[in-house]
């Protein structure tokens, strides 16, 4: 549907698509189809929709090696397995298991 006057087509809220960083502490998985690979402030973000919602996953080092940009496509779930401990730098950090489909 267009506006006669200015000719810009309109939208209303049926089309709108939400996004927010998923908080794993809440929700420990997402599923959904990855639409993006983006570079953050720290590292690569993850765009994931399922339906018209859009999720962003944050910049994680252990997702780094999990998801790549040939990924991009494939339907994925993310699940936050806890805080694990770094042998190496004594640090906690968060650890996921990541599935991927064609």
């Amino acid at each position: 549907m267009t506006d006669e006057q200015t000719n810009v087509e309109e939208f209303t809220d049926d089309d709108k698509v939400e996004s927010t960083f998923h908080n794993f502490d809440e929700h420990p998985e997402v599923v959904g189809t990855l639409t993006a690979v983006e570079p953050g402030v720290y590292g690569n973000q993850y765009k994931i929709r399922e339906g018209k919602v859009e999720i962003l996953v944050g910049s994680y080092d252990v997702l780094k090696s999990k998801i790549a940009l040939k990924d991009v496509g494939k339907r994925i779930k993310i699940v936050f397995n806890g805080l694990k401990l770094s042998p190496q730098t004594k640090r906690n950090y968060k650890d996921f298991t990541v599935y991927l489909k064609d």
